[in-house]
Parts: structure tokens; C-alpha cells; sequence
């Protein structure tokens, strides 16, 4: 009997922080140490997916279109593409606000544009508010950190050790996904969608 194959998830964020040893240059990633958004994944379904690729953020396709729209609006599509020609049926991203109001409107008109485009792949995408390390508080059980300043929720997260890529993982591991604090609206729905499209 042929086993089926499983399903693919591309992977795209900042750095290291969110892909660990698939962030970097092509030519030295590898899949050894998983980053931030590999390990979310995993807390909301361990099995029945493995990664088929990875990108970082800067360093998506720059194409050529006929329109003036937010760099993170062009970055979203291209990511659409990069996964659909890796042959994954997932994309998963996240993408730091940091102080760009404009930020979650342009990722959402991203998202609206790669759904109608390739409605064959499952996305799992949004920006953490306030940054990254908003999130790891939220996932120790801070509460409102969607409220929290990029200087606040960093400054917190360096003073409480959760600031580099081992704790950050250790905390990912250990958090209870499906009961997140209060006021932390970013981090749940990026859940709730990561709930919805990886495989069951």
C-alpha cells in the first residue's frame, strides 16, 4: 500500500528567531534546530506535516509590478508564490509589527490577494504585535502584551531571560497554546488559523 506523502509547510519570518538553522544564507540552512514559528506549529499539531522550505523575510523575491502598494503587501505575495513553487501546500509566516501602524492592513490585503490567487494553499500568517518577544511573554502567561510598546515588551522579555533563541523555544515548548492570556489578540488568531489549516 502507498503512503501518502504529507503535507508541506513553507516557513517565512525575520531571522533566526523565528526559522532557527533554516533562517540564513540558502547555501547553510538546515532543519537541525528549529526556530519560534516551527515549534508554534508543533505545539498546535505535532504530527501529520514536516517544513518543505524556508525563507527569510528579507530576502524574498523583489518582482516587478505595475502598481505602488507596502513593501509587506509585495513580500506576502512573493512568499505565495515561493511556496506554491517549493510544491507546499502551507505557507506560515510572521512578521513583526515593530512601530509600522500601517503593517497589519498591508500583510491582510497580502493575505487577501495569495488566498484568491492560490486558493489551493492553506496560509497561516499575521503580525505579532507589539514584536516577537510580545509574544514569548504572552505565551509565559503575560497578559496584554498586544497593548506593550516594541521598547516595553523587549526590555521585559531581556529582563525576564526570555530573550534569546534557546529560551524563546523553551518557552514555545512549555506554554499552553490553547488557553493564551487575555490581550493577546495577534498570538491567538495566528493560532486559531494554524488550528484551522494544518492538517488533523
Amino acid at each position: 500500500m502507498t503512503v501518502a506523502p504529507l503535507p508541506l509547510v513553507f516557513l517565512a519570518g525575520e531571522g533566526r528567531d523565528e526559522l532557527g538553522s533554516r533562517g540564513g544564507h540558502p547555501n547553510y540552512v538546515s532543519g537541525e534546530d528549529p526556530g519560534v514559528i516551527e515549534t508554534l506549529l508543533r505545539k498546535v499539531r505535532q504530527m501529520g506535516w514536516e517544513v518543505g522550505g524556508a525563507k527569510e523575510w528579507r530576502r524574498a523575491r523583489h518582482l516587478r509590478v505595475g502598481r505602488r502598494e507596502h513593501g509587506d503587501t509585495h513580500t506576502v505575495r512573493v512568499l505565495a508564490l515561493d511556496a506554491d513553487e517549493a510544491g507546499c501546500q502551507i505557507l506560515a509566516f510572521l512578521r513583526d509589527r515593530d512601530q509600522d501602524m500601517e503593517r497589519e492592513a498591508a500583510v491582510r490585503t497580502g493575505l487577501d490577494w495569495a488566498e484568491t490567487k492560490y486558493p489551493h494553499l492553506g496560509i497561516i500568517g499575521g503580525v505579532m504585535v507589539p514584536v516577537l518577544e510580545g509574544w514569548i511573554l504572552a505565551l509565559a502567561g503575560e497578559p496584554a502584551t498586544d497593548a506593550m510598546s516594541k521598547h516595553r515588551a523587549q526590555s521585559l522579555a531581556a529582563e525576564r531571560d526570555l530573550d534569546t533563541l534557546a529560551r524563546m523555544i523553551a518557552v514555545t515548548e512549555a506554554a499552553d497554546v490553547s488557553h493564551l492570556p487575555s490581550g493577546t489578540v495577534s498570538l491567538t488568531a495566528w493560532v486559531e488559523q494554524a488550528d484551522r489549516v494544518l492538517p488533523r
